[in-house]
């Protein structure tokens, strides 16, 4: 026989009535109250915010843009349509853009012992004024869950006597703004803090090397729900002040503007974001399309291709400098890189893009490697991206190297036979324009675009060009 006891759930539980969830129960000649239907709601929205919270997770889903439009003498702040969960589960919604104002705007203010939730007017008795210093009276900007009643009800007591009730609770969104300390606006994507413990390879599922299933077990066991909350009333609504979904960081100032007090402006609508990763974006993040590839390449013809390339078109991609004086000369080449997404010039270093000529030992066949020395590497943009970006590159040789080898008649390395040049692009040292490493893998015998869907790799080019003619028989080696 099973027999409860005091170590049962029932037993550790605070009170007898059903903490994890109570539900109607039907049978024939059930009356149904309000109190019944209530429970029976009650029960559908906590199981539909438990999934919410426990499998999707919490943070902005989709929206909420914030911009300004003028109005009058000021700027009206604009809070667009969106949608975003907290970490209770609650459904954030808004429909409709929104300016923020004293009806749906409120300030937590923390500096006490209780937080305590002040008008939105409070902000000008700071005496903040317009300032272009980024982080001066800097404020994180929330959304909460918030909902009031709507519509009333006509009582069932013809001499109406009965309270009015409302006869619909309406879900909407309020905001919040919270003082930031040091003015500094808030990072929420944070680095990865999990762990794997070690764990018996004799046991369990015997996973060798890393054993997902094992992390994944412990991180979900490790895991707890939030703490229970209740809502608060605060200017007809009611909230919950502190499960916000943070939206950005704002600037605040007072205005002259009797109708509109208080200015805010954007600071950063990204960075402070908690974001829901749904399917669609982990996808994407799979496919890598937040990476920067390679994107076009000035030698795309001669890539990988079988064809030898006759040396007066080689020759042609090597233009020598002019001579000046303090200033060593160089050859501009016509090899040219471009890139999808603006990436830092300030990563683009002579080690970045590698070219080596492979040449045949005359007597044994070996092949010869040999660096042609790059000096330079120009990072003009074909438009303007700001200061420190650029989307290509193109690569200066020295010039000495270049009269030697390409522009005398005589004989040098390149000459007899013919030789491979073999093109490196470094993507692992080069950062985009997100510091994120350029996805630089070659893909094939395709020229571009680059990339594997991961950060990093490296872009090899290899093309075959016909000996320099030096006066003597030409010979083409079997590469």
């Amino acid at each position: 026989m099973i027999t409860q006891t005091d170590t049962s759930h029932e037993a550790n539980c605070a009170c007898h009535d059903c903490l994890s969830g109570k539900r109607n129960r039907y049978f024939r000649s059930k009356r149904l109250k309000a109190e019944e239907f209530s429970i029976e709601q009650a029960y559908g929205i906590e199981r539909r915010r438990l999934l919410n919270r426990s499998v999707v997770g919490w943070g902005v889903v989709r929206g909420f843009s914030l911009e300004q439009e003028e109005a009058n003498e000021s700027k009206v702040f604009i809070v667009g349509e969106g949608f975003g969960l907290d970490r209770h589960g609650r459904e954030a919604v808004l429909v409709c853009p929104a300016a923020l104002g004293l009806k749906n705007t409120f300030v937590l203010d923390s500096s006490q012992s209780q937080t305590r939730l002040k008008p939105l007017d409070s902000i000008a008795n700071q005496g903040a004024q317009k300032t272009e210093d980024r982080y001066s009276f800097t404020y994180l900007l929330s959304v909460h869950y918030a909902e009031r009643p709507t519509g009333d009800a006509i009582g069932a007591d013809p001499c109406g006597c009965d309270p009015v009730e409302k006869n619909f609770t309406c879900e909407t969104v309020v905001f919040s703004l919270t003082p930031l300390k040091d003015g500094r606006c808030p990072c929420l994507e944070e680095k990865c803090t999990r762990t794997c413990r070690c764990h018996d390879d004799e046991k369990g599922c015997g996973y060798k090397g890393r054993g997902p299933h094992q992390c994944l077990c412990h991180w979900i066991t490790d895991t707890t729900d939030p703490k229970p909350s209740k809502l608060c009333g605060w200017n007809g609504y009611m909230i919950d002040p502190a499960d916000g979904i943070p939206l950005g960081c704002v600037r605040v100032w007072e205005t002259s503007d009797e109708c509109y007090p208080i200015g805010i402006s954007a600071v950063d609508a990204c960075s402070p974001r908690k974001l829901v990763k749904n399917n669609d974006l982990l996808y994407d993040l799979i496919r890598g399309c937040d990476l920067t590839q390679i994107s076009f390449i000035s030698w795309f013809r001669w890539h990988r291709n079988e064809d030898f390339v006759e040396w007066s078109k080689f020759a042609e991609y090597f233009h020598p400098e002019a001579e000046e004086a303090n200033r060593r000369r160089q050859a501009k080449t016509d090899f040219v890189i471009r890139f999808s997404r603006p990436v830092l010039k300030k990563t683009i270093l002579r080690d970045t893009v590698v070219m080596t000529a492979i040449t045949i030992e005359q007597s044994s066949g070996w092949r010869l490697t040999r660096r042609v020395p790059i000096s330079w590497i120009d990072t003009t943009p074909t438009k303007d991206y700001g200061e420190g970006l650029t989307d290509q590159v193109r690569v200066f040789v020295d010039y000495y190297w270049y009269r030697d080898e390409v522009e005398q008649d005589a004989q040098s390395w390149l000459s007899k036979t013919g030789f491979a040049m073999e093109i490196e692009i470094r993507g692992d040292l080069i950062l985009d324009c997100q510091r994120q490493q350029v996805d630089a893998n070659a893909r094939g015998l395709d020229p571009a675009p680059s990339g594997n869907g991961t950060p990093g790799g490296t872009f090899i080019s290899t093309f075959w060009v016909k000996p320099k003619p030096d006066g003597t028989r030409e010979q083409v080696a079997s590469w």
